[in-house]
């Protein structure tokens, strides 16, 4: 027997298993004279947070990595145990690969690209260790970060700069083209310079700070409705007459 999202938006119940799975939008085939959910889906979201691209997809090896659901997880991209990608966080692996390593996030408005290859021959992609936390609004691309590095709010790490373990970069620093930060060191400025070594605390505090990060996720997840509140909205968009 058809489910009945409401008295004019009847589907069959593989559509209404369709409406269930995905996360941001529901996508029917709109019968004749009808206010479909289809259209009324438009008012509601259309957004993807992992999206193939050129037959490339995006890969979460373990279920438990949080992707936000206004984040935009693009092409090939890796994400490896407990990563957590934040609201509004853009990671395209559409010219090179990305890949981001065990308990590392990814902070809100952060970018994270790619380009089809470097000047110095070396690979195009980005890798990003385990126990990395990237802040907000921050800009990576084609870059190499090692474990344990923290990159501070509004930092641009551009292409072929590599950020060797338990590095520092201070926020609004900009680290430039083919640049190297050294293991346990600490560098700012635009552009982003030496600035001081990484004292013994800093080191303990690496893993600490990205273990709160995964479990700041959790909490995030926990408060998730895993079918989706798209057809709801549609539901009371439909009762108030509401026609896109």
């Amino acid at each position: 027997m058809p489910h009945q999202l409401c008295d004019t938006l009847p589907c069959s119940q593989l559509q209404f298993a369709k409406c269930l799975l995905h996360r941001s939008s529901c996508l029917f085939p709109e019968p004749r004279n009808s206010r479909t959910l289809c259209s009324l889906s438009l008012a509601v979201a259309r957004h993807r947070p992992l999206m193939i691209l050129n037959g490339k997809a995006p890969r979460k090896d373990f279920e438990n990595c949080f992707v936000a659901p206004n984040a935009s997880v693009v092409g090939d991209v890796d994400l490896v145990d407990m990563t957590t990608i934040w609201y509004g966080a853009v990671l395209r692996g559409d010219k090179s690969s990305i890949h981001v390593g065990g308990l590392s996030s990814v902070g809100d408005k952060t970018v994270i690209n790619t380009v089809a290859k470097l000047s110095t021959g070396f690979p195009a992609k980005v890798v990003i260790g385990n126990y990395v936390v990237i802040e907000e609004g921050c800009s990576l691309t084609s870059c190499m970060v090692g474990d344990q590095c923290n990159i501070g709010r509004g930092s641009v790490v551009c292409e072929g700069a590599i950020m060797e373990k338990q590095s520092i970069l201070l926020p609004g620093s900009v680290l430039t083209t083919g640049s190297l930060v050294p293991s346990r060191q600490i560098w700012g400025g635009n552009p982003a310079q030496y600035v001081g070594d990484v004292d013994s605390d800093s080191v303990a505090n690496f893993k600490d700070e990205a273990e709160r990060q995964f479990l700041l996720s959790e909490e995030h997840v926990n408060e998730f409705n895993p079918a989706n509140m798209a057809f709801t909205h549609a539901e009371d968009l439909a009762k108030k007459g509401i026609t896109v």
